[in-house]
């Protein structure tokens, strides 16, 4: 058998390969989904069902300067 490279491997090879990497994509998927957690769709409340407002804005400055030496 030549099967140990690509272009000379026969086709009970190539079908091994497709399907291994199918295989490995739908587990990096699922896992993905299952990392992600839940998603609310309802957006203008919390976790514990109390409506949020918004605070007021914040504005944040700096007046240090960096020395050059």
């Amino acid at each position: 058998m030549t099967n140990y490279t690509l272009p000379r491997a026969d086709r009970g090879t190539h079908l091994k390969i497709i399907a291994i990497s199918l295989i490995a994509g739908f587990l990096v998927v699922s896992v993905g989904f299952a990392a992600r957690g839940p998603v609310s769709n309802d957006l203008a409340h919390s976790d514990n069902g109390i409506a949020l407002k918004a605070s007021q804005p914040t504005s944040w400055s700096s007046r240090e300067t960096a020395t050059v030496r």
